[in-house]
């Protein structure tokens, strides 16, 4: 059954999204692509244009979900379009020109659905392609539409809904609404954020849940995971594995950027009359981020790319760009970044201090212009981030290996010796939907973005094993996920 034949919790806002859509799919736009960061509502969106299109205009609607389907596979067209499940109207005429084929979550399939893509449009010239990505997909005449975060009053509406389902109602006096309105604010808007807080309700009040966002050192949200086990993906069972997918997409360099803007203030965007930061310029990036490990010359092109991926905001003005990271991917990343080296984040931290040290220094003769009040007001973001990042970082369990149960230890040490899920599920007489939950559960423990880095965390006295599970390994077979 697909997703969007079952029944869907609360649809709240997009209304200027939804119109937009119904536009284009009047006018018979050929490839419309919905973008946006993990837990934006894409696939939500998505849902509810075609079920409208077929309720205004007696469209076929076809939908593939292509989330499970292996990153690494090469897809053939028929093996995505045998996925596709004829969701409203009847027949398999994918040359109607009322037809709709959703291809939902692309963005690790790129390089196999981009050509399936064209080869479809170009066969079926009556047919449109709506796509869900956390990235454009590249065709020349590709509509993007990216979808924002909610509004100040539509979180907030989602949070209490989401409060009232795990039993803590939201007072309706002044002070607790304040005190939700910030929860919103602190998880950016999201709305699959927004779900993962109103869940935490069930275990604290919510100035208890507020103070676990600080958003420095001691954030808790990365440690968060869905209350539900049941109809919703691995992948969006928490903030870290949001995130952690789109940061396994990314390119080494890419990576390694993304890591190092965690030590600039985090920004936001927001359609409330409350103006965004102004955000981080390219000259900035280049002082504090670039290396022989980074080149100046490629920071603007990795910036663009992160951007792309959804994982960097631009902030626009007629004659400006600027980037910024939200809070939740500034928490992420600087996670990643004390992972990575500790010793290398705080050299980063002092060529952060000292850029802006210097700046502030330079401009103290023009300060007392009104022009200047938006650029003194960035500095002092910055500024208070330098603030935040001296303070101490809470000490880490010494070795995350023991969160691990007994059966997750087991299932770790087949992983890092290479074989994939469906092989341990074999072995360990289990299913392979228990071992992708016990490989994302890892993952998450261990925080790490991919399976390929749990062989770092193994003991030493498990090397040898870890050896020879690696030199037994069945040899992987060519292999395509079939969704019916």
């Amino acid at each position: 059954m697909s997703l969007v034949q079952a029944p869907t919790s609360e649809f709240v806002g997009r209304q200027a999204e939804l119109d937009r859509l119904d536009g284009l799919l009047s006018a018979g736009a050929r490839l419309i692509t919905l973008v946006g960061p993990g837990g934006i509502g894409k696939t939500r969106l998505a849902a509810e244009a075609v079920r409208r299109a077929h309720r205004a205009r007696n469209r076929l609607v076809y939908w593939a979900s292509l989330a499970d389907m292996e990153g690494d596979c090469r897809a053939t067209a028929q093996d995505v379009v045998q996925s596709a499940v004829c969701t409203f109207g009847a027949g398999t005429d994918y040359s109607s020109d009322r037809a709709v084929l959703v291809l939902d979550n692309c963005e690790h399939l790129l390089g196999a659905v981009g050509p399936l893509i064209a080869d479809l449009l170009a066969a079926a010239p009556g047919l449109t392609i709506l796509a869900t990505s956390r990235e454009p997909i590249g065709w020349v005449d590709e509509h993007i539409l990216t979808v924002p975060p909610l509004s100040r009053e539509q979180s907030l509406e989602l949070f209490r809904q989401r409060a009232e389902l795990v039993g803590r109602a939201i007072a309706t006096d002044a002070q607790q609404l304040a005190v939700a309105a910030r929860i919103c604010r602190r998880v950016d808007h999201n709305p699959l954020f927004i779900r993962l807080a109103a869940a935490r309700l069930r275990h604290q009040p919510p100035a208890m849940l507020l103070r676990e966002l600080s958003g420095g050192a001691d954030d808790k949200r990365l440690r968060w995971t869905h209350g539900a086990r049941l109809g919703t993906e691995l992948r969006h069972r928490g903030v870290y594995d949001v995130l952690a997918w789109s940061f396994a997409l990314c390119g080494v360099r890419e990576q390694l950027l993304l890591e190092r803007l965690s030590v600039f203030a985090a920004g936001h965007e927001t359609d409330d009359g409350e103006s965004p930061r102004r955000g981080i310029e390219l000259d900035a990036v280049i002082a504090v981020c670039a290396d022989e490990l980074l080149p100046a010359a490629q920071i603007e092109h990795l910036l663009e790319r992160l951007t792309e991926r959804s994982l960097l905001s631009v902030h626009l003005t007629a004659t400006t760009m600027s980037w910024y990271l939200v809070e939740s991917v500034q928490v992420f990343a600087r996670d990643r970044l004390q992972h990575r080296d500790r010793a290398a984040a705080e050299l980063l931290a002092v060529r952060h201090r000292r850029y802006f040290r210097d700046r502030a220094a330079a401009a103290q003769t023009t300060w007392h212009l009104p022009t200047e009040q938006v650029w003194i007001e960035s500095v002092g973001q910055e500024l208070r981030a330098v603030v935040e990042a001296s303070r101490p970082v809470p000490a880490r369990v010494p070795s995350l290996w023991s969160e691990l149960s007994q059966a997750e230890r087991d299932v770790a040490v087949f992983a890092a010796a290479g074989w994939p899920n469906s092989a341990i599920a074999t072995v360990r007489r289990s299913s392979i939907r228990t071992v992708d939950a016990q490989v994302a559960t890892i993952r998450q423990k261990l925080m790490i973005a991919s399976r390929n880095e749990i062989a770092r965390y193994v003991p030493d006295e498990l090397a040898e094993r870890v050896r020879h599970e690696s030199e037994r390994r069945p040899r992987r077979t060519s292999r395509v996920a079939r969704y019916r």
